[in-house]
């Protein structure tokens, strides 16, 4: 019984991190109309330059907010440069696009010349707790909590904010409309 729920933690915990990243693919998609293939690699750059932040000494907290701030920079600017001029396209073409996007991302980070594997301590230390005779890091607790926090705060966002409820109308009306005249509706 103790493995079970030692198994049933960790996978709650890896499927909160999916979750967050499976969310982030459908904004992605409800807004544009694409298949974000980098999106993996947009998460894996964040958390490199996290580990690469905190090596080099900068604080947990600190690191994360400049890893978030240098990721919505590179997502801006391969929207900006890649993908808005060529929005009118075919599907395909923006799929490739972000396939490419992914590659050169990946491709980026490769550069760095320690190979090593890095690793990024926990916000409240390398401590685990006990539950049900199943051991876990505490780290798993900031995970959880975050992915629920994440969460509830884009459900209220889309629930209770006029900019939140116009993204999540245009989307609808985008993806149920087309082809039916949606453009004299304003939605296209």
């Amino acid at each position: 019984m103790e493995q079970f729920f030692q198994f049933l933690i960790s996978g709650i915990t890896i499927g909160s991190i999916y979750a967050l990243t499976a969310i982030g693919f459908t904004i992605i998609y409800n807004c544009t109309q694409v298949v974000n293939f980098a999106q993996g690699e947009f998460l894996m750059l964040g958390a490199m330059l996290v580990a690469i932040l905190v090596a080099d000494g900068v604080p947990l907290v600190i690191a994360c907010l400049i890893a978030i701030a240098c990721v919505t920079i590179v997502g801006c600017l391969v929207g900006a440069t890649l993908l808005r001029p060529l929005r009118t396209g075919s599907t395909l073409s923006m799929i490739i696009i972000t396939v490419g996007a992914s590659i050169l991302i990946r491709g980026i980070v490769m550069l760095r010349p320690d190979k090593e594997a890095m690793r990024v301590p926990g916000f409240t230390g390398e401590g685990s707790l006990s539950v049900a005779g199943a051991s876990f890091p505490v780290q798993s607790l900031w995970v959880l909590g975050t992915a629920a926090v994440m969460v509830v705060l884009l459900w209220a966002f889309y629930r209770f904010t006029l900019l939140g409820i116009v993204s999540g109308a245009v989307a609808l009306g985008a993806w149920n409309c087309r082809g039916y005249g949606c453009a004299a509706l304003g939605v296209l």
